[in-house]
């Protein structure tokens, strides 16, 4: 998918030499000499890969989702004020390992 970028106004357009070339309504070019604006000039264009459109759609995916479960925060800080709450090392660090490894370019590693 590519979109052209044109037509961004009426007011003349500067080109070399100080002279001005006023544009009509559609984008073209009206005035000055044959040589100073030609018609086979090539015309700017902006491609979005798919991987931009993939990354797009993650983001809008991602900025609608919760970020924190409130009631889970909840339960953990009574469980902190109680004294109840007795996390297990092995268990976070197993994690944090897991986690690392997933992470790209860490494949492999140990």
């Amino acid at each position: 998918m590519s979109s052209s970028i044109n037509g961004f106004g009426t007011q003349p357009v500067r080109i070399a030499g100080g002279k001005s070339v006023s544009r009509a309504a559609d984008g073209s070019d009206t005035g000055g000499s044959p040589d100073s604006a030609s018609s086979d000039a090539p015309s700017d264009s902006v491609s979005i890969s798919s991987a931009a459109r993939s990354m797009a759609t993650l983001e809008a995916a991602v900025s609608q989702s919760s970020t924190v479960d409130s009631a889970r925060v909840a339960a953990v800080q009574q469980r902190i004020e109680d004294g109840t709450y007795k996390p297990d090392p092995q268990r976070i660090a197993d994690k944090l390992i897991r986690m690392e490894r997933e992470l790209p370019g860490r494949q492999g590693r140990q």
